[in-house]
């Protein structure tokens, strides 16, 4: 009769094994998460260009302001405007689901801004990307401003033209520059902090701020 051989690890191949795995681990661990940073900082930039979208076209539809408020801790909020005409003035987040998502990802925050200066509506745009001129005035950090600054999106879908910049922990940065005139956004890299970035210490949330109460859509009678 012959024997049957069996091929089996041992418990010191398979401590092997899994130590070799833990140390493959632990140095391919920082740059997996160095490309989750930088993915968190691209989608970052995608929403919020689809969030300006949304907010032009919007307001554009709706025939009132939509607003974006830069807060002093690089987190973005989104309001609009409760009436046009009774009460211009007053502001109220609302419950649309677009609206209240993450805009900018965990690790991401506005860095810093700039306003830029009004241009004159273009009449004949042959290209379809309008460039701005350079400037010499540096975007300011938000640390530094002295108030929350508002990007106000009018019922004809106009803003103000407004660059800034996004940066997350890893100090990896990239440049949004709006075109107030035709809601176009252009998102280009900018350098690298070496020594990683300094996130602003977070505020508090406003315990009074309310949402706005959606009216009901009246029914068509037959």
């Amino acid at each position: 009769m012959q024997s049957v051989t069996r091929n089996a690890f041992t418990l010191l191949e398979v401590l092997m094994v899994v130590a070799l795995l833990g140390l493959v681990a632990a140095i391919a661990w920082p740059d997996f998460w160095r490309a989750r940073r930088s993915e968190e900082l691209d989608e970052s930039a995608r929403r919020m260009k689809t969030l300006v979208q949304m907010c032009r076209a919007e307001a554009m539809n709706e025939s009132r302001r939509y607003r974006l408020t830069f807060r002093l801790d690089g987190t973005i909020k989104v309001t609009r405007q409760h009436d046009p005409i009774l009460a211009p003035h007053e502001y109220f987040k609302f419950r649309r689901p677009w609206a209240n998502v993450p805009f900018l990802l965990e690790h991401v925050w506005v860095e810093a801004l700039l306003a830029l200066p009004e241009g004159p509506p273009p009449i004949d745009v042959e290209d379809e990307l309008l460039e701005f001129d350079e400037f010499d005035n540096e975007p300011i950090a938000v640390t530094d401003l002295e108030r929350e600054f508002e990007l106000d999106f009018e019922p004809d879908g106009i803003s103000d033209s407004l660059r800034w910049i996004l940066r997350d922990d890893d100090g990896r940065g990239v440049e949004m520059t709006l075109d107030g005139r035709l809601g176009r956004v252009r998102i280009e890299p900018v350098e690298r902090l070496t020594d990683g970035a300094e996130r602003p210490e977070p505020l508090e949330e406003d315990e009074d701020e309310e949402f706005e109460e959606e009216q009901p859509e009246l029914e068509e009678r037959p």
